[in-house]
């Protein structure tokens, strides 16, 4: 009887002991089961997609730029017809395109039989505005133009092109507007013209006006062409 007592009392503790591993069991069952159907405590955060790439804020840099004034020097011209590149997409970010309100950076006034140069503009403070006045020799278009090509200098891509005579426009007095500080090459193709030529910017000196004396005339600009 004292070894079946015995028997008896250890396969109680055996039982005892096998009910605490199973209640153990389930209880991290519950716990793991509970942590994986939990959702994440992310209410009013918003999570970046994984296809998303971060940009930093130019502001910074634009702002540092327009501390330095513009400048503009004399440059090599690109060959005549050397404008195939892609267009670079210029946004008007600026609500500025009148050269009224800008100061004069560059003037200059030429008489031109046939001619092809080029400027270096290093724009600080935008908008960058090409305003030109000119009196053809010849009504023919394709005898007397003036083409400006405007190029990102870093990439060689035409930002813009405009100007009086053969496929561009006839009116006499335009403006080029660029609204984004940058380098720029600006090409000129010139023919028995007369330009009067301004490179205007935001923080360009604002220039008086010179204005004529009353009753005297406007000096002929083709006087001189009678000997070529």
């Amino acid at each position: 009887m004292k070894f079946y007592g015995n028997n008896q009392i250890f396969f109680i503790l055996v039982l005892i002991f096998a009910i605490i591993v199973a209640t153990s069991l389930v209880a991290g069952c519950i716990t793991i089961s509970k942590n994986v159907d939990a959702e994440p405590e992310t209410a009013g955060m918003e999570t970046p997609d994984a296809h998303e790439i971060l940009v930093p804020d130019p502001g910074g840099a634009a702002a540092t730029q327009r501390e330095t004034k513009s400048t503009v020097v004399a440059a090599e011209p690109f060959l005549p017809g050397d404008d195939k590149k892609l267009g670079l997409a210029f946004p008007p970010d600026l609500e500025i395109g009148s050269s009224d309100v800008l100061g004069t950076l560059f003037e200059e006034k030429r008489s031109i039989v046939l001619e092809n140069y080029a400027y270096v503009v290093d724009v600080a403070s935008p908008p960058l505005v090409l305003w030109f006045d000119v009196e053809p020799r010849y009504d023919d278009t394709r005898e007397s133009f003036f083409i400006v090509t405007v190029r990102d200098r870093n990439s060689g891509k035409v930002a813009a092109q405009g100007g009086y005579g053969q496929v561009h426009s006839g009116s006499k007095e335009q403006e080029i507007t660029l609204y984004r500080a940058g380098t720029y090459h600006i090409n000129i193709e010139a023919r028995q013209i007369h330009v009067d030529f301004k490179i205007l910017t935001a923080d360009a000196p604002l220039l008086e006006e010179t204005v004529m004396p009353s009753g005297q005339a406007t000096p002929n600009p083709y006087e001189m062409w009678e000997y070529f």
